[in-house]
């Protein structure tokens, strides 16, 4: 037989457990976007990394921006934009990331620029004639569609206008495919430098990001030079494997 009482009572703790960790994790993120004001926007990190390959091999290595999902993995797709110079965009998650050259020496430097990619979605808004309030309004005028553009939200799923951006008398909307532009919520700048060592090449990696959002700042100071340590892990271990695949 259920004891319905015993039942009802662990119900209710059980929520109150949810609710408590619920209020925990608001508590923490507002925490952390309160902590964020008081980090600067500009954040610096370095690294650098020894590797026994010649510097040319290197170079050619971290330049080959088509091969990168072959030693990078958490690089899901790349679309290569120009090649000469290196212009591309990386698919990190759901998230598309743009990279350009900004200058390029070969084989001692390279300096990228990375800017992260907004999308949006384009209405096609359709004005119906019989509601004209204008007498001189021209036959151009009449059929002309009107554009208007909107935030994706993070999911990527459609989404409806919002408040601002309501329909006017005699108007029908349209969505039309997703267009990208670059965000200002996160941009940086790398500078790679190859410099040659009694065994090999040496690797000095500067990034200069830029944080618009403060949670995003805190982030940054948590996970400090987690990227660029990835990066060159990764770029170790495919070297070394191109080593002892070449090896006699």
């Amino acid at each position: 037989m259920i004891d319905y009482d015993s039942f009802a009572l662990y119900a209710r703790r059980y929520v109150r457990v949810l609710f408590l960790i619920a209020v925990i994790a608001v508590v923490i993120v507002a925490l952390m976007i309160a902590a964020g004001y008081f980090f600067p926007a500009e954040h610096i990190t370095t690294g650098e990394r020894e590797f026994i390959t010649d510097r040319s091999t290197v170079f050619a290595a971290i330049t080959d921006v088509g091969n990168y999902e072959a030693w990078q993995p958490d690089i899901k797709g790349v679309q290569i934009l120009e090649r000469n110079p290196p212009r591309w965009k990386e698919l990190h998650g759901k998230q598309w990331l743009e990279f350009e050259t900004v200058r390029l020496d070969r084989p001692n430097e390279w300096v990228i620029r990375i800017t992260p990619e907004k999308e949006y979605r384009r209405f096609l808004a359709e004005r119906d004639s019989s509601n004209t309030s204008s007498a001189t309004e021209t036959e151009e005028d009449q059929v002309a569609p009107s554009y208007s553009e909107i935030d994706l939200r993070a999911d990527g799923d459609n989404v409806s206008r919002d408040e601002n951006e309501s329909e006017s008398p005699g108007e029908s909307a349209t969505s039309i495919p997703t267009t990208r532009r670059p965000s200002d919520a996160f941009r940086a700048e790398w500078q790679v430098r190859l410099s040659e060592t009694p065994n090999g090449t040496r690797i000095q990696i500067e990034e200069r990001a830029h944080y618009q959002k403060t949670f995003l700042r805190v982030l940054a100071v948590l996970t400090e030079g987690r990227r660029i340590q990835n990066y060159l892990n990764d770029l170790e271990a495919y070297l070394a494997r191109r080593n002892s695949d070449t090896a006699p």
